[in-house]
């Protein structure tokens, strides 16, 4: 049954003056592991653009997850990410910060260990039960309008880019998850990465409330052409 008009809804505004700051010392860094991984990316019912494994099957490695920060000693297993993006370089994100949109914004999306068989094929009926059956790391995306002052590669985001274009068409490819991750925060602990938690729920009906969520106040930059890439 949908939860379309349940009391932890996602996606939120997050008003900066309004949240509680815990300190470092408090939790266990947050960490995020994952190696390549062969997949497709492919039009989600036309809704967004999502990469998914070959088999559609959630990645299972025990050293290969999201774990630590307000999960704890959970880990969750990489399932999909997907991207989220408007027809304006100032829409398209989800949430919003202090009422700001930005142009993209990319879900990474993990299934929680309890719900991941070693194969990894997913429970998926008793995940989307659990008001923790998921984690999802996002990260905003916008454009930086001078080239020259990036101080870092970002032709690793043209395949998304490529993809978004020829959205229709599934390709066949093998991405690594540290190049997005590490781009926003590449030791993954103290004050290099701040993040945003609350839990909240799907963005797509039936709405279900389990996810876990982990939002980067810190931006991946591309450039102001590849940030067209939905034009």
């Amino acid at each position: 049954m949908g939860q379309c008009n349940g009391t932890h809804q996602s996606p939120i505004n997050i008003v900066r003056d309004e949240t509680l700051t815990i300190s470092e010392s408090d939790l266990p860094p947050l960490r995020h592991a994952c190696s390549s991984i062969k997949g497709k990316f492919k039009n989600d019912e036309g809704r967004t653009l999502k990469f998914e494994l070959t088999d559609g099957l959630a990645h299972y490695s025990p050293n290969d997850c999201l774990t630590g920060g307000p999960l704890g000693s959970t880990k969750y297993f990489f399932l999909q990410f997907h991207l989220h993006w408007g027809s304006a370089e100032t829409e398209g994100a989800e949430h919003t910060i202090d009422s700001n949109r930005y142009p993209a914004e990319l879900h990474l999306v993990h299934v929680k260990e309890n719900y991941v068989a070693i194969d990894g094929s997913v429970n998926f009926d008793s995940a989307l039960e659990a008001q923790d059956g998921f984690a999802v790391l996002a990260i905003f995306i916008k454009g930086n309008a001078n080239v020259t002052t990036l101080t870092h590669d970002t032709s690793w985001f043209n395949v998304i880019a490529e993809a978004a274009k020829n959205i229709d068409e599934a390709s066949l490819t093998s991405f690594h998850l540290g190049q997005i991750v590490h781009r926003i925060n590449p030791s993954m602990i103290g004050s290099d990465f701040n993040y945003w938690y609350y839990n909240g729920s799907l963005t797509t009906p039936g709405c279900n409330e389990a996810v876990r969520w982990i939002i980067a106040e810190k931006p991946l930059e591309i450039t102001t052409e590849q940030v067209k890439f939905s034009h």
